[in-house]
């Protein structure tokens, strides 16, 4: 493999969350078993009115458990939008947790009419190069 292929040193994750909304959403739990490093690109497209609130959650089941990430598990911070300064931008986060699923929630606050909002799972330098993360 040639240390410049970033197709298999850094795949991207089937989805966690893209979704034109106007309530709170949760993406699906994101596997990032045999991962040495995971990111999490957060995006609101143009904002007119109220506020998006991100927050990453993990666990260490795929159905159950979910909690807030404690900030001493990321790398950055996870982003409030609720103005046009914060709009049209991508937001990463590290995540350096112990636990093995993660997904995203974004708490929407007077969003009408419904904006389109995403955030994606990336994993990093996987541990078996031809794998690929699952949700």
């Amino acid at each position: 493999m040639d240390k410049r292929d970033l197709k298999r040193l850094v795949p991207l994750a089937n989805h966690s969350l893209l979704v034109s909304a106007n309530s709170t959403q949760t993406g699906a739990a994101v596997d990032t078993k045999g991962y040495n490093g995971v990111m999490v690109v957060m995006r609101v497209n143009t904002w007119s009115v109220g506020s998006f609130t991100f927050e990453i959650q993990h666990s260490d089941a795929s159905a159950s458990g979910f909690s807030a990430v404690p900030d001493a598990d990321l790398i950055g911070t996870e982003p409030v939008v609720d103005g046009a300064a914060d709009d049209d931008q991508s937001y990463i986060v590290g995540y350096v947790g112990k636990k093995r699923f993660i997904k995203v929630k974004c708490t929407l606050s007077s969003v009408t009419p419904a904006k389109l909002i995403s955030a994606m799972v990336i994993g990093g330098i996987p541990r078996d190069h031809g794998q690929t993360l699952s949700n």
